[in-house]
């Protein structure tokens, strides 16, 4: 029995002895070669993480400065160069360590300015460095800037119409915190508007007054209040008009008689109206009666009057088309003369196109 046990020793002795002779022996070539690729040791490369990829800083005032740092972690095995973060802009900067040490921890800090800006603003930048994976890698920002000064109802003024009735506009500019005072103010209307300055409750409270000037025509431009505040140096209020006077006619040009030899004669209208819807009346129409006929009508619910004109056939002779002007006065403003000018065609054998030679003006 002993020997029995014995032998069987042995034999297990034998196949296990060639097992763990070969793996204990080292292995030869190349060892990121061919089957042993396994063994080979990882590439060196940094590994980048972040704390957190966007912070709101909530509600802060107009023309605070804030900042957030954002904690970078570099988990690789070699050392993690940021290269950039971008991009920038007058409203946001930027800080950051440039090198972390593998293991090591850095930062991003960010930097808004919210000076002259109000209500929401949301930035986001990329993390420009040497980790292969965070090609994408972007941190955001955002706030809502809380506007130091009130402007009521609006940084807007439109004057749309006739001058008369649109004479002057208000603003209300009051201070939501601290005391600020307004140096000066500048335009770049001169001619078109008139402004005025009222002090309501000093360092608290001012009146802006906006008076339109232009008797007629558009304009586009600005009326900007200078402060004494860090967070809000300027407030623009943007000044548009469309001016008609007091009597609006349309339109002023027109064309009548026959464009094409098969088509009748046409006619037009044209309508004269009180922009201040006030009553007034038509005190002489000046046309070249040979070439024209005007009938007047009185508008049925506006205050003003229709021009129904014809073109005389008879005394317009094909070829290049007549020029003829027909000019309206009204009691509103005697000496003020709205002309409406007037191209006559007759078309026979030719086309709108016929006449290179240009327009016969009738005098």
């Amino acid at each position: 029995m002993r020997r029995f046990y014995f032998c069987i020793a042995a034999l297990f002795a034998s196949f296990c002895w060639p097992i763990s002779g070969f793996a204990t022996q080292p292995p030869t070539g190349n060892p990121l070669s061919g089957g042993n690729v396994l063994l080979a040791s990882a590439k060196e490369a940094p590994h980048m993480m972040l704390s957190e990829t966007t912070f709101d800083f909530k509600e802060v005032l107009e023309g605070s400065v804030v900042s957030h740092d954002f904690i970078v972690w570099n988990t690789g095995n070699a050392v993690l160069k940021i290269d950039q973060v971008g991009p920038t802009c007058g409203c946001l900067k930027t800080d950051f360590d440039e090198s972390i040490p593998p293991g090591g921890a850095g930062r991003i800090t960010l930097i808004v300015d919210f000076a002259d800006h109000e209500g929401p603003l949301e930035r986001t930048v990329g993390i420009f460095s040497n980790d292969p994976d965070s090609d994408d890698a972007t941190l955001s920002v955002k706030g809502t800037a809380k506007p130091l000064l009130q402007v009521r109802p609006g940084n807007t003024i439109s004057f749309q119409g006739g001058d008369k009735p649109l004479k002057k506009t208000s603003i209300e500019i009051v201070s939501t915190g601290e005391p600020f005072h307004i140096r000066n103010v500048e335009t770049d209307l001169k001619g078109k508007v008139d402004y005025r300055l009222e002090t309501v409750q000093k360092g608290r409270h001012y009146r802006l007054n906006v008076t339109n000037t232009a008797k007629e025509g558009t304009y586009s431009g600005f009326v900007k209040l200078n402060t004494d505040l860090s967070g809000k140096r300027t407030i623009t209020i943007s000044v548009t008009g469309n001016i008609e006077n007091e009597i609006a006619v349309k339109p002023t040009s027109i064309l009548l008689g026959k464009l094409a030899s098969q088509k009748p004669a046409f006619s037009k209208q044209i309508t004269v109206v009180s922009n201040p819807r006030r009553p007034f009346k038509i005190i002489k129409l000046s046309y070249d009666k040979k070439l024209l006929q005007v009938t007047t009508k009185p508008l049925p619910k506006d205050a003003g009057f229709s021009l129904q004109v014809r073109a005389n056939m008879a005394n317009i002779p094909p070829g290049p088309p007549l020029h003829t002007v027909l000019s309206i006065q009204t009691d509103v403003a005697p000496k003020a003369i709205s002309k409406v000018e007037v191209r006559l065609y007759n078309s026979k054998q030719q086309t709108l196109a016929a006449g290179s030679k240009g327009d016969q003006r009738v005098p």
